[in-house]
């Protein structure tokens, strides 16, 4: 039986502006570079979009979600803190979108 992953992290923003396609490519790059980090996408939309935005709280007027993910199976240190790393470096690329 495989052994499944054992230890994860997670980190979130949210984002109010669309991001670039050149930008997202870059992104895209890094994750490529990283390996490891998921990046998993949550739509607000809808009927949203038909209120003005002064109607509507800021919450509201948010695009979507990003959250960040890492997994791994082992515990030993270096293994931890490569991957706390990975996800740490993919949080702070995308600071400036967000």
């Amino acid at each position: 039986m495989p052994q499944l992953e054992k230890f994860l992290k997670k980190k979130s923003h949210y984002v109010q502006k669309r991001i670039s396609k050149p930008n997202l490519e870059q992104i895209w790059k890094l994750m490529s570079e990283l390996k490891k980090p998921m990046m998993t996408f949550n739509h607000y939309g809808g009927r949203m979009s038909e209120i003005s935005k002064s109607e509507l709280c800021l919450v509201a007027t948010l695009i979507f979600k990003i959250q960040y993910s890492v997994n791994w199976k082992e515990g030993w240190e270096e293994v931890v803190e490569t991957n706390l790393e990975r996800i740490r470096r993919l949080y702070d690329y995308m600071t400036p979108y967000v």
